[in-house]
This record gives structure tokens, sequence and C-alpha cells, in this order.
């Protein structure tokens, strides 16, 4: 198992996991903002050992398809997107995979509020690889970037893998 070592050393001291802000699309880190207008898109990103509980590719099927209603409508990107049923543990959120049962891609991103409340929207997505669990942070205009997102993500974990 070279890999979980490999994993686990490179978060040797992290604590509870390590904290990360990149910028998007090239993942270098970001950069302090230099006033308001920033052209960077932030991506935010907390890696963790892997925690053994359900594979996040295997969560819209089988976590997050009970809460689900029934209407779904195509997004940019590919994407489908459903919304969480009211009163279930998600129902302030939408549910966006790739098809067909979001095995390379999901993300859980906040409903904007009505009426708007000035906070950002954001979106969450999970993947795991070489022993750690990834937890991304992101807005909801990155969705249609979804696959440049997640390339850019494997290869962040890769290089601290290392």
């Amino acid at each position: 198992m070279p890999a979980h070592s490999s994993a686990e050393a490179a978060l040797a001291g992290a604590g509870d996991g390590l904290d990360l802000a990149a910028r998007f699309p090239d993942f270098r880190p970001l950069a302090p903002e230099r006033g308001r207008g920033s052209a960077e898109a932030a991506v935010f990103l907390h890696l963790q050992a892997e925690d053994g509980a359900l594979e996040p590719g295997e969560r819209a099927a089988k976590l997050y398809a009970r809460f689900l209603e029934r209407d779904q409508w195509t997004h940019p990107g590919g994407l489908i997107m459903r919304r969480f049923e009211p009163g279930s543990p998600y129902q302030r959120e939408e549910l966006y995979i790739a098809p067909p049962e979001g095995r390379l891609f999901t993300a859980r991103c906040t409903r904007p509020p009505q009426p708007p409340d000035g906070l950002p929207n954001t979106c969450i997505s999970e993947l795991r690889l070489r022993g750690l669990d990834a937890q991304l942070r992101f807005a909801p205009e990155l969705l249609p970037e979804w696959e440049r997102l997640m390339a850019g993500t494997r290869g962040l974990v890769e290089s601290l893998a290392k």
C-alpha cells in the first residue's frame, strides 16, 4: 500500500487535514486579492486521510437519490441538475451530476436564497485519490468547467502525495 503511506506522509503534521486555496484554472496558490474585481476564480480544498465512508463517486446513486425531486434539467458542461426535496437534509441545495450516475463528478450547490442575502453561493464536490479525501468548494459559475476542475484537483493531490 505505498499510495496510502505517501498520502499519509503528505498530511503528516496537518492535524485534521490540510486546507488550501488555489486559483482556477491553473491551481497555483491563490494570490492575496488586490482589491475588488479580482479576475481569479477561487477553489478551496480540504484534504484529509481517506475516511472509509462511501466512495464519493457512489454518493449520487446510493445516498442522494432518495432525497431528489423527479424533475431534472440539463446544465452547461453536460451536467444534469436535480433539486433536493423540501424537508430532506439537503433541502436548500441542488445536485449536479455528470451522466450517467455521477461517478465522474457530483456537486452539491446551495440554491440562491429569495430574496438574495448577499452571501456567495457555493458548490461542494468530493473525490478520493491515493488515500486522500479531497473536498472542493467553488463558485457555481465553475460548474461548466467541471472536467478542468477535477483534473486540476487530481494534479494537485498527485503532486502532494509524491
